[in-house]
């Protein structure tokens, strides 16, 4: 966990970066920080920050025009010197910074948070899970790249069921079209207007009405043949 001495003039606070490492390399022992592993920032007069171990050794000071970022990756030895961590991802296996105001004599502290008491390594670790390839792939390529993230897997998902959402809905549209278009030529052979039996209606009562209206003088015409030969 990382403080500030309550004492600080300035308004500045420490705050992890990330860790890294905690094996080979690191600053991490059984439990504990290595007493020679970095513990200590003290601000001196110019602004720069001095980087102490356990033991109150000086290990390297970072420029005050650092402005207190990436300490580990910013420490040299002496001031304008060499960095005094190439790597400080594998050692000491962990990155933190000074952001705000600081005052000369400010000072900051590391120490291993042995009982977890205002930590927030579990939900850190938690949310990183995001980023690690713990989901198979559906189709295993036999090759070390068979795996993806749990980001991956959900923007996979997602993006699986909007195609199949798509394509259900393209699919519906042209059934409809299918379902109007066949009902339409059912209708037209099987189909009955009412308006067009009603013509056709009056028109057979009309032909009707002609025919008997020639059987009728037929029947005029023979019986006055008949009555002329009596």
């Amino acid at each position: 966990k990382a403080d500030k001495n309550k004492n600080n003039n300035g308004s500045a606070e420490i705050k992890f970066n990330g860790i890294f490492n905690t094996s080979t390399g690191s600053g991490f022992g059984t439990n504990t920080l290595d007493p020679t592993a970095p513990q200590v920032v003290k601000v001196d007069d110019s602004g720069n920050y001095k980087v102490y171990d356990g033991n109150n050794n000086l290990l390297g000071v970072a420029p005050a025009s650092s402005k207190g970022q990436n300490l580990m990756a910013a420490i040299e030895s002496p001031l304008g010197g060499p960095k005094v961590y190439a790597n400080p991802t594998q050692t000491p296996g962990y990155e933190f910074s000074i952001t705000g105001s600081v005052a000369a004599n400010d000072s900051f502290t590391l120490s291993y948070n042995k009982n977890g008491f205002a930590d927030n390594a579990n939900g850190l670790a938690l949310a990183e899970l995001q980023n690690k390839d713990l989901v198979r792939k559906s189709t295993n390529t036999g090759t070390s790249n068979d795996k993806m993230t749990f980001n991956e897997a959900y923007s996979g998902l997602v993006t699986g069921v909007g195609i199949s959402t798509s394509q259900a809905k393209t699919l519906l549209k042209a059934n409809e079209a299918k379902l109007t278009q066949s009902t339409n030529i059912f209708e037209s052979v099987s189909g009955v207007s009412l308006e067009e039996e009603a013509a056709n209606l009056i028109r057979f009562q009309q032909s009707y009405a002609a025919s008997a209206q020639v059987v009728s003088t037929a029947k005029t015409i023979f019986d006055t043949l008949l009555s002329s030969v009596r």
